[in-house]
């Protein structure tokens, strides 16, 4: 026998691998937003006024926020992912 069946790691489990990573990536994404967007309504220290989009210039500030906090949330969901993963 040959293949995934004698323990050589195949193409299926790495694309499950994959899917679990960017699934997991995409809810940090998504609390990245929900926290800018309570940053914008909280206004703390002014901060919501700051970032506040004036223009399209005004887009990048709020884009570079949203996207490094989504980094950082994303690799903590994988983190905590991975951590709580059952082994098979």
């Amino acid at each position: 026998m040959s293949g995934p069946a004698r323990g050589r790691p195949g193409r299926w489990p790495r694309a499950r691998l994959v899917r679990f990573m960017m699934l997991h990536g995409a809810i940090g994404f998504g609390i990245a937003a929900v926290f800018v967007g309570g940053i914008l309504l909280a206004d703390p220290g002014g901060l919501g006024r700051l970032l506040a989009p004036r223009g399209p210039e005004g887009v990048l500030p709020l884009a570079l926020l949203w996207f490094f906090s989504g980094l950082t949330f994303g690799s903590v969901q994988i983190g905590a992912a991975v951590m709580m993963e059952r082994n098979e």
